[in-house]
């Protein structure tokens, strides 16, 4: 068994055997740079574990908002006034 494979039986078997967990980590030992693109799916982050203070100002902007991902069920009554409205924003074309 060549050195590549004996690492990916390794893995696997730490994986079955000792899995890790949130309390298996010291604080800050996870960082961006350790943690690969897209590693982390919708299925991986439980309900209301992002919330509006871990989210830095400007950190979300149009580009990382999928088209139809904001839905008028999803926007709260009274959310939306005209100071939240860019002027111009709105044309007769968008009206319904």
């Amino acid at each position: 068994m060549d050195d590549n494979a004996k690492k990916l039986v390794e893995v696997q078997h730490l994986k079955q055997y000792f899995p890790v967990s949130g309390s298996s980590l010291r604080e800050l030992s996870v960082t961006n740079g350790k943690i690969a693109h897209a590693a982390i799916g919708t299925a991986n982050i439980q309900d209301a574990a992002i919330t509006r203070a871990q989210i830095a100002d400007a950190a979300v902007g149009t580009a990382q908002i999928g088209q139809a991902a904001i839905t008028q069920a999803l926007i709260g009554a009274e959310a939306v006034g005209t100071t939240q409205i860019a002027d111009g924003s709105i044309t007769d074309a968008k009206i319904v």
